[in-house]
């Protein structure tokens, strides 16, 4: 790539830095993000998988699934550059890391796209090759899934070939002989193992894999401050039993702000805890829900409608950033990730900060230290501050604009 070009990955506060991979001959340059999988360098899992596809028949088309910031999927094109490739994720931040790593090393004829599991992924089209690092901490359910789900994608011959950590030996290869799959080759390391099968399509349903149940966890009563929600909860996703403290002082500051018909935006909702306690508590004329995390945007949806929230009474944005997203709302809340460098944390409560309205009211919650180095970087100036509680290495703030 000429070097007075850059991608989106390189402008984004989440850039971290650029680690290499080379296949065939080829050294891909690949821009990482502070929190996206591997970030470090391409994990060991994916070298690996990487290796054991490099003799297999060209394909004519790949599919990706998860693709991180696009290193399975990149790798093998640049092993068979003819081929179609599309990568999907459920993280937007990671489908455009992957979409500039394309752009950056000029690979062609390559799409990266959001899905939850193969759901966007169009049924007209078919591939020799589809490729997944599991997840380790997915639910079973979703596990089978991927595993199982991927026959549907593949043409007539065609191959999967996954990577899953060692403590997933026995549940996929359980899951695999449950459907009758046929395993082309097992290969293991110290700590992941390769599975190469086919299996059989048993058709595509007409629903999503969110509405079959593949992330249903379960459904429970929650309760904080005088409120009290029903919650179904989804695999991969925290606070599924219990609110964490986190959480629990973000309700705090915002029934103590006393807004009411308010225009609320949450940011990266969870399982929609505080989304739900907006609509306790506020009576929100409109909730939008944005984020990364696709599956933490439906069942965040899903948890309002639970809790009677109109359907035309909540809006999602599925983006990497808020930057298309510019009403202004009287009521923001956000819970901060911990162990991210501060100028990316300082990015994201910026581009909060700007989008509450003349006296509206910003929350944020996160682990004290986090919050305390947000407060004292001064990206919060103008703004008043108005309360700030803390409990058991946790905080919550709450500011107000005019």
């Amino acid at each position: 790539m000429p070097a007075d070009r850059t991608t989106p990955a390189e402008t984004s506060p989440h850039f971290k830095k650029f680690v290499t991979l080379r296949v065939s001959g080829t050294v891909l340059e690949l821009a990482v993000a502070h929190d996206l999988f591997s970030s470090h360098a391409v994990d060991a899992g994916s070298r690996l998988l990487l290796r054991t596809l490099m003799t297999t028949d060209p394909p004519t088309a790949i599919l990706d699934v998860g693709c991180g910031y696009g290193p399975l999927g990149l790798g093998l094109k640049a092993r068979f550059p003819d081929a179609r490739l599309e990568m999907i994720d459920r993280d937007a931040l990671a489908v455009r890391f992957a979409s500039a790593n394309a752009s950056r090393n000029g690979v062609d004829d390559t799409t990266a796209y959001s899905s939850l599991g193969y759901d966007s992924v169009d049924p007209n089209h078919r591939f020799d090759l589809v490729v997944a690092n599991l997840p380790g901490k997915a639910g079973s359910t979703v596990i089978e899934e991927l595993l199982l789900g991927a026959g549907r994608m593949l043409r007539p011959g065609g191959t999967i070939a996954v990577v899953a950590v060692a403590a997933l030996n026995d549940l996929v290869a359980e899951v695999l002989e449950r459907g009758r799959a046929r395993v082309l080759l097992r290969e293991e390391a110290r700590d992941y193992t390769v599975f190469h099968y086919t299996v059989e399509s048993a058709g595509r349903d007409a629903r999503s894999s969110f509405e079959r149940g593949v992330y249903a966890r379960a459904r429970s009563s929650f309760s904080h401050a005088s409120l009290d929600w029903e919650a179904s909860t989804a695999w991969g996703l925290p606070e599924f039993d219990s609110l964490s403290f986190r959480t629990r002082l973000m309700v705090n500051l915002i029934v103590n702000a006393h807004q009411k018909r308010v225009r609320a935006l949450v940011l990266e909702p969870g399982q929609g805890h505080v989304a739900v306690a907006i609509h306790r508590c506020c009576s929100p004329e409109r909730i939008t829900l944005a984020g990364r995390d696709l599956l933490a945007l439906q069942i965040s949806r899903t948890n309002l409608a639970l809790n009677e929230v109109e359907a035309n009474a909540v809006d999602v944005h599925h983006a990497p950033d808020l930057a298309t997203l510019i009403e202004p709302f009287d009521l923001v809340a956000a819970a901060l990730a911990d162990k991210l460098p501060i100028n990316v944390t300082t990015a994201i409560v910026g581009d909060l900060a700007e989008r509450v309205a003349e006296r509206g009211s910003l929350v944020l919650g996160g682990s004290s230290t986090t919050i305390t180095r947000v407060v004292e970087s001064g990206i919060l100036k103008g703004m008043a501050m108005k309360e700030r509680v803390r409990r058991h290495g946790f905080s919550a703030v709450r500011v107000r604009r005019g």
